[in-house]
């Protein structure tokens, strides 16, 4: 039953851009590398567009942010809100642009 369910998951997922590129770019905001891998496999697959890959991909930067989180809440925040929105932004356009 679960690869039965596979299918329709992939097909309502790239029905969906819109509501997964920002899902993805959230999921960006993890510091790990683990998530990427997921997002990277999807789109080797062709479940997800060009658009929700460079979004999240913007947005996450694995484990490098580690040390400024530990130096300073505030400063980590603020980069990740800003790679965020830029993220967010450039996927959108990608989207639009049918890529």
């Amino acid at each position: 039953m679960a690869f039965e369910s596979a299918v329709p998951a992939e097909r309502l997922i790239r029905e969906s851009r819109w509501i997964v590129m920002p899902l993805a770019a959230l999921l960006g905001l993890v510091p790990e590398s683990g998530p990427h891998l997921l997002i990277v496999t999807m789109y080797g697959k062709g479940v997800i567009p060009l658009g929700v890959l460079v979004a999240h991909s913007i947005v996450q930067d694995g484990h490098g942010m580690l040390p400024l989180l530990a130096h300073s809440r505030r400063d980590f925040l603020m980069v990740k809100a800003i790679n965020l929105v830029a993220g967010l932004i450039v996927g959108a356009v990608m989207i639009s642009l049918g890529r």
